[in-house]
C-alpha cells in the first residue's frame, strides 16, 4: 500500500479530522499495521468437492519475527508521534491512540501503516 494518506484513511470524519489539523479534538483511531495477513488453512468438504476454509495457519518463525519487528518499529513511531505509548491490540495487529489531524496526518504517511479507522464501539 502506498505512502499516499487518502489511500490508508477513507472515513470521511477522519479525513475531515485531517484537514482541521489540530483546531479540533483528538478522535480516537485503530492504527493497522502494514504486516501480512494471516493465512487460512483449506479442506475438502465432504461430498461437495469444495474446498472451505479449516484454520488460520501459525506464521512461520522468519515471518513473526518480520511481524515483530514491523510492530516494534510502529509503537516507537507512534510513541514519539502522539507524546505516549499507544494502547497494542494483537489480535488486529492495531494500535489504539487518541490523535489530532496534523498527528493523522503524519501517522498516514509512515510506511509502517497499513490503514486507519475510527474506534468505535460495535453494536451498540
Amino acid at each position: 500500500m502506498g505512502d499516499e494518506p487518502a489511500a490508508k484513511v477513507t472515513d470521511p470524519a477522519l479525513l475531515a479530522a485531517m484537514a482541521a489539523g489540530d483546531d479540533m479534538r483528538p478522535v480516537s483511531v485503530l492504527i493497522e499495521v502494514d504486516v501480512p495477513a494471516p493465512r487460512v488453512g483449506f479442506r475438502e468438504e465432504p461430498g461437495s468437492g469444495r474446498r472451505v476454509p479449516a484454520e488460520v495457519l501459525a506464521p512461520t518463525p522468519e515471518e513473526q519475527e518480520a511481524i515483530d519487528a514491523t510492530t516494534a518499529a510502529a509503537g516507537r513511531f507512534l510513541e514519539e508521534v502522539l507524546g505516549g505509548p499507544p494502547v497494542w491490540l494483537e489480535a488486529a495487529n492495531a494500535f489504539v491512540a487518541a490523535t489530532t489531524g496534523s498527528q493523522l496526518q503524519e501517522i498516514a504517511r509512515s510506511r509502517l501503516v497499513k490503514a486507519i479507522h475510527p474506534n468505535r464501539r460495535l453494536g451498540a
